[in-house]
């Protein structure tokens, strides 16, 4: 008999391994962190297998995809092995919990391999990070550092987390650096769905309730803050940093430049390609005068007149609808954290 786990069973347990038996759409779409995509189908093949229940009977279909899930039996014995081996407990999923993750499972419990099922699937498990998210007001407590572009929150933010303070990363999450240019460093953008499931992931990971995060907008790149949390941090004590023009620059150059300096062709290319859709808000002069600064890789005078002509004017507004609990100006990161720490325990 397969024994059947709940998701809050199972979800951020070290000792379990999720396999995640789902095409490789769906998996990227969206999946439980950490599991392992094992598909009974690929894309491919569910596809083939579809065409062939639409097209000439349920019974070819279902012939179709048992050949196709046969040959893979010996993967999935031979990583339940490796993985047993380590004392881990595996836990198979598919969207519902029905067929695809059921007949795996039930092959290799025949084969004596200790295995679990997932009880509804990845459709329990979307339920349980929808819930979660709802419950963010009644569990945590938001510090948002506020600043102009460059000021180095995300910096801030890795240090506070060195220092053992609880932070959310809201922009690698997005993977967008929350802004125009803000996808650079990033190799495809994420999803909302799988945002969301990162989200809950980490803030389950966290131990206490007081959490610093930066202040977003709800859009991040391609992808929304959900209302709760948005509205959460809006309510929590915010905090706004300031450091010099020089500083600032100096942070973008660090983040943004590649250090690798046969990447730097491809880093203009995609400089320039974003820098088109700033036509509206600048003059094709402004810009064209910023593709100079590209093609010549004069990287401290694009962001310094990119900071003064468009971001700063941008983000001073929104700074305003703030009441803060401290304005802290530094040019020490080593300092700023600690002023933010002893600001938030007052």
């Amino acid at each position: 008999m397969i024994e059947i786990l709940d998701v809050k069973d199972v979800f951020n347990d070290d000792e379990i391994v999720l396999i995640d038996v789902r095409s490789e759409k769906e998996y990227l779409d969206d999946h439980i962190c950490n599991s392992i995509n094992m598909p009974v189908l690929t894309d491919k093949e569910r596809h083939d297998v579809g065409y062939t229940y639409k097209n000439e009977s349920k019974e070819e279909a279902v012939r179709k995809g048992i050949g196709y899930a046969t040959y893979k039996i010996i993967d999935y014995y031979d990583e339940i092995d490796r993985l047993c081996s380590k004392g881990k407990k595996v836990v198979f999923y598919c969207f519902r919990g029905g067929m695809r993750s059921n007949s795996v499972a039930k092959t290799m419990d025949t084969l004596n391999k200790k295995v679990y099922l997932l009880k509804g699937g990845y459709k329990e498990y979307r339920r349980y990070v929808m819930d979660f998210i709802e419950e963010i007001p009644d569990k945590y407590k938001f510090v948002m550092l506020h600043g102009l572009t460059g000021v180095g929150k995300t910096n801030i933010l890795k240090k506070l987390k060195e220092e053992g303070e609880e932070v959310i990363d809201l922009e690698y999450l997005a993977r967008n650096k929350g802004s125009v240019f803000g996808k650079i460093g990033y190799d495809k953008p994420t999803t909302q769905k799988l945002f969301e499931s990162e989200l809950v992931y980490e803030l389950s990971k966290l131990k206490g309730d007081r959490v610093y995060i930066e202040s977003e907008s709800r859009r991040v790149g391609n992808v929304n803050i959900p209302d709760k949390l948005f509205d959460t941090m809006k309510e929590g004590k915010h905090i706004l940093i300031e450091t010099s023009l020089e500083n600032r620059i100096k942070i973008i150059l660090d983040d943004y430049i590649p250090k690798d300096t046969t990447k730097l062709e491809q880093f203009n290319d995609s400089l320039n390609g974003i820098l088109i859709n700033l036509k509206k808000l600048l003059s094709t002069e402004k810009v064209n005068t910023l593709s100079e600064y590209i093609i010549n890789n004069n990287y401290e005078k694009f962001v310094e007149e990119l900071l003064v002509d468009y971001y700063d004017p941008l983000y001073r507004n929104s700074i305003k609808k703030y009441e803060y609990k401290s304005i802290i100006n530094y040019e020490s990161i080593e300092d700023v954290v600690k002023a933010v720490i002893k600001t938030c325990r007052i």
